[in-house]
């Protein structure tokens, strides 16, 4: 039932993962740091807790770090008075939403990274340079660009410096499946991905350097589901699906049909490689939950 997604085949066929580093991206971290909103908080602290269950090493890279403070800086700015945001969301919209005051702002960055230690997610430099390991970021950047226009070239060079980071942490070595590629950058940004797999494909890389962070959820979760078993099951749920973000509409039937303690759901996926109409299938049985998925190619959300 659950083998569409899993690489290896059947359940009790999955590799053991060993020695696998993950690095956030920033939306992701602010979620954690549960500036986005509870729900995205909830989600991403519960993936957190299937990520350290699995035994995977999470870190972020300095230039996220100082992404985020960027970002805190310009919603400080924008609560003074000083600039003027294009549309009220994520942290702005969480900010506003709050009332916060720009001294909150002041205070929550100088917390930052003690708040991710907390969660045990540490914070790396990016590795030097070496002519070995390096890999043609001019070929990377061509690759992200044909799924993906970034209206900050800021945000472009330091995801492009991320996962050119990745590749030397490598150092040449990686497995053919995701718990043995050893190092991952793990993004919400969907067409970053496809755009780096296109480029890890013509690169005749084993595995990518780059998963979508709904991928990891679910993959991780169809390993260990009772990693979170405290957890309430539509938490648990939305854990597992973090960053597939259904439409309104889909989240308005689910709560519809989710009634009772045998009800059926299904969400279809139109995440960045959910193709061939794929799909999840949740059912609750008693107190359990068993989650499938509908025919289609899975082979990275």
């Amino acid at each position: 039932m659950l083998s569409t997604l899993l690489e290896g085949g059947s359940g009790e066929e999955v590799p053991k993962i060993d020695n696998l580093n993950i690095a956030l991206d920033t939306k992701i971290v602010l979620d954690l740091l549960g500036l986005q909103g509870v729900e995205g908080n909830i989600a991403a602290r519960d993936v957190l807790k299937m990520i350290h269950a699995n035994g995977i090493q999470c870190f972020v890279f300095q230039k996220t770090l100082e992404e985020i403070d960027g970002i805190l800086v310009y919603v400080e700015g924008v609560l003074r008075g000083k600039a003027i945001p294009r549309k009220l969301d994520g942290v702005i919209g969480y900010a506003f939403e709050r009332s916060l005051q720009p001294s909150d702002l002041v205070i929550f960055r100088g917390s930052v990274e003690e708040k991710l230690n907390e969660m045990s997610v540490v914070v790396r430099d990016n590795p030097d340079y070496n002519y070995v390991y390096n890999l043609d970021e001019d070929k990377l950047r061509n690759s992200v660009r044909d799924y993906l226009e970034y209206e900050n070239p800021r945000a472009f060079d330091r995801d492009i410096l991320c996962l050119s980071a990745i590749h030397r942490m490598r150092k040449g070595r990686g497995g053919s499946e995701m718990e043995k590629s050893r190092y991952l950058f793990v993004t919400t940004n969907e067409k970053l991905v496809l755009g780096c797999s296109q480029f890890s494909k013509s690169e005749g890389y084993r595995y990518p350097l780059a998963v979508s962070f709904d991928y990891l959820a679910m993959r991780l979760w169809l390993r260990a589901p009772l990693a979170s078993k405290d957890v309430p099951k539509d938490l648990l749920v939305a854990a597992a699906y973090a960053g597939l973000k259904p439409k309104p509409k889909i989240w308005d039937q689910m709560a519809v049909s989710m009634g009772g303690s045998n009800e059926f759901v299904e969400c279809f996926c139109w995440g960045a490689v959910a193709e061939g109409g794929s799909g999840a299938v949740v059912e609750f049985v008693g107190d359990g939950v068993e989650v499938g998925l509908v025919a289609g190619d899975g082979g990275s959300f």
